[in-house]
């Protein structure tokens, strides 16, 4: 068991999850890209978290976070075990999607915010799998984050019940708090 962390409200964070084994149960396709998406908006809604960016990748996601009210445990928790169960049912797998080790969540000063999240948006460049971030086919984050347009996403079928409780569309803001100071200049960096 790791030790405990301290959780502050009103805190940036970059939380890193991977998947178990590095196996490529994230994969960029329609199915998963919706359903990240849609477990991403609805943890983030639920818990009052504001999703700054995020990264989708084969075997793993960067995302970057505003918690302002010290509620992250609890969003990771829910948004990973929506993802785990609803990815499982996609790919018809029972064991577990994430690997056992804890997931990083790193404390992101308003002075490293620039850094992390050119880190996430120009990971699968670094990672050598597209020329340009635009390229990638995941969820498209970087774009949704620079114009300022949600991301409107119907539930996923292959998971989520019809008649359930859980939203048959969510939208998914990706922005700086709204009393960030300077976003725009930082976004046009």
């Amino acid at each position: 068991m790791t030790a405990p962390r301290p959780v502050f409200p009103g805190q940036f964070l970059m939380i890193t999850r991977r998947c178990t084994q590095q196996q490529f149960l994230l994969h960029p396709d329609k199915e998963t890209g919706q359903n990240f998406t849609y477990c991403l908006a609805h943890a983030a809604e639920r818990f009052g978290i504001t999703v700054v960016l995020s990264m989708m990748e084969s075997n793993h996601h960067h995302t970057l976070v505003y918690d302002p009210l010290g509620r992250e445990v609890e969003f990771r928790e829910h948004f990973h075990k929506l993802v785990a169960k609803s990815q499982n049912a996609h790919w018809g797998r029972w064991e577990n999607l994430w690997a056992s080790v804890e997931p990083s969540v790193v404390v992101v000063s308003p002075d490293e915010l620039l850094e992390k999240l050119v880190y996430i948006a120009t990971n699968p460049v670094k990672d050598n799998l597209v020329e340009q971030v635009h390229q990638w086919p995941g969820p498209p984050f970087v774009r949704a984050l620079l114009t300022g347009k949600p991301i409107t996403v119907k539930r996923p079928r292959f998971f989520f019940s019809k008649k359930g409780t859980m939203p048959a569309e969510l939208q998914l803001t990706l922005k700086l708090p709204d009393h960030f100071e300077g976003k725009d200049e930082l976004l046009a960096a």
